[in-house]
């Protein structure tokens, strides 16, 4: 028996409901509230279920893993599925490491695209412009009355202090940096956010497939960078290349 076309499969949410509402009036009025009888009997019965709605339903799309994760937690706070019975969990963060994996290869296609191109034409940078950078951090926190809430106590309170004392400090200079380093912090910005929404979710498996990108993504430049024209005969393409550099570690020194 082969599985149904995925573009003729429903979407999943459209059946979640009723399977949620079944799951919910056997913990209320079939299974008694033992752990040793509650337990195997909802496994044996999710195990069907499972099995049911990724065959026969769409769960590819971002917002179906997200709709099956939250059934499978409901699930788990009744008591019937255990944390190791994760059926579904699996296979869906499978799908969605797969998609993101997919995603990430076109990124570094697009990052040596831009790499091999001339590097004639720069690009201006500058705190006040790029996104999370200091003058956009402390600006919101300023506004919303919010501190460093994810940097150390101590570290927190030696950037507040310095940066009332000197509003330059941390503070990216103005430069002008090539296409493929401003390409490579904007795609970092981006795989870097995505590893930690994953950890956040506890999907393991997408954040060390987002956290791998990121390493392919600055091998790739180290890589190809210094290759793109002789530096050794033009100062002015070793001062680019200086540049970036410096661009490219501070950015990632602000980075989650």
């Amino acid at each position: 028996e082969g599985s149904p076309d995925a573009a003729a499969r429903p979407p999943i949410a459209a059946v979640l409901p009723a399977v949620e509402a079944l799951f919910q009036f056997v913990h209320d009025h079939c299974v008694v509230d033992l752990p040793e009888v509650k337990t195997p009997f909802g496994r044996k019965l999710w195990e069907f279920v499972a099995r049911k709605l990724l065959f026969n339903f769409e769960c590819s799309s971002e917002n179906a893993i997200a709709d099956l994760l939250q059934f499978e937690v409901k699930m788990r706070q009744l008591g019937l599925i255990k944390e190791c019975d994760r059926d579904m969990w699996k296979n869906a963060e499978d799908k969605k490491a797969a998609a993101l994996y997919e995603r990430h290869l076109e990124a570094l296609d697009e990052l040596r695209n831009i790499l091999l191109q001339d590097i004639s034409t720069l690009v201006p940078v500058a705190d006040e412009t790029e996104p999370g950078c200091i003058t956009e951090a402390h600006r919101e926190m300023l506004l919303k009355g919010q501190k460093f809430k994810e940097i150390p106590p101590h570290l927190a309170r030696q950037m507040s202090q310095s940066i009332r004392q000197d509003p330059n400090s941390f503070k990216l200079p103005e430069m002008k940096v090539s296409p493929g380093a401003k390409k490579l912090v904007e795609l970092l910005r981006r795989v870097g956010a995505e590893v930690v929404q994953a950890c956040a979710a506890g999907e393991q498996k997408v954040a060390g497939v987002a956290s791998q990108t990121a390493r392919y993504l600055l091998d790739l430049f180290i890589m190809l960078r210094p290759f793109v024209a002789d530096m050794r005969m033009n100062p002015r393409l070793a001062g680019i290349f200086h540049t970036d550099i410096l661009y490219v570690a501070h950015m990632i020194d602000l980075m989650p």
